[in-house]
């Protein structure tokens, strides 16, 4: 299952390991944050859609991941 606890980290970790760079040189780096599915459809949404932040703490995602297709309605 794509939620299971451990499966992303070691994905990440192992790709962190490998010391991936971009073409200019800039380090490549797999940040995992993991948070509830509504929130995050919510959050992704009025980003897209109103180019605005619910919570401007979190950092624009490259990534999303939901563990369900149903949340997303774009």
């Amino acid at each position: 299952m794509m939620d299971r606890e451990t499966l992303l980290p070691a994905f990440a970790a192992e790709f962190n390991s490998a010391g991936h760079h971009t073409q200019s040189g800039s380090r490549i780096e797999v940040r995992l944050f993991r948070t509830n599915s509504g929130e995050i459809a919510g959050e992704v949404n009025s980003r897209v859609i109103y180019d605005a932040a619910i919570d401007k703490q979190k950092t624009d995602p490259t990534i999303v991941t939901p563990a369900a297709d149903h949340w997303w309605s774009i």
